[in-house]
């Protein structure tokens, strides 16, 4: 009994090891952010700030979408949480139009997207404030979500009906 312990004690800490030195701990993973496009508002009050973040090799590139006021930096190793209206990955043909002043739409062909906000605002007093309405607008009448991430895994199984039965 107690061998098991140690062996099973041993096989784990091999694992985290193996786990860290690949690249798969925070420390190894840290994010990092570059912007690579800046779309002025047309009444030039606010930037669509494109930023790409990566954590090296065991995660997939995600794309944000940060809004700030004219001319503002983006903060390169945390955004503001605040300022993100729009974060993706697996993303196809990313575009970011503003429509009006304070109307922004962002199409695109397939995206995951793990955050959104429809409404990102600034205030300069109590009493003003200056408020952007942000769109998606996928340009496929099909999926929009990739169909890797459409498919079942092999950890969940396939049938959507199995998976939610089994949690009652």
């Amino acid at each position: 009994m107690l061998g098991t312990q140690i062996s099973l004690i041993a096989a784990s800490s091999l694992v985290a090891c193996a786990c860290w030195l690949s690249g798969c701990s925070p420390i190894a993973g840290q994010w990092q952010f570059r912007e690579v496009n800046r779309v002025k508002s047309p009444g030039g009050e606010v930037d669509a700030v494109l930023v790409v973040a990566d954590a090296g090799a065991t995660t997939s590139q995600a794309s944000l979408v940060i809004l700030v006021a004219a001319n503002q930096q983006v903060g390169t190793t945390k955004p503001k949480e605040y300022d993100v209206v729009f974060r993706a990955d697996h993303l196809k043909n990313l575009h970011v139009i503003w429509k009006q002043p304070q109307l922004l739409d962002i199409q695109y062909d397939e995206a995951r997207i793990s955050q959104f906000k429809n409404l990102w605002e600034v205030w300069g007093t109590r009493t003003a404030s200056y408020a952007v309405e942000v769109r998606l607008d996928p340009m496929t009448s099909d999926f929009s979500v990739p169909l890797e991430d459409r498919m079942s895994h092999p950890v969940l199984g396939s049938a959507p009906a199995q998976l939610l039965n089994s949690n009652k």
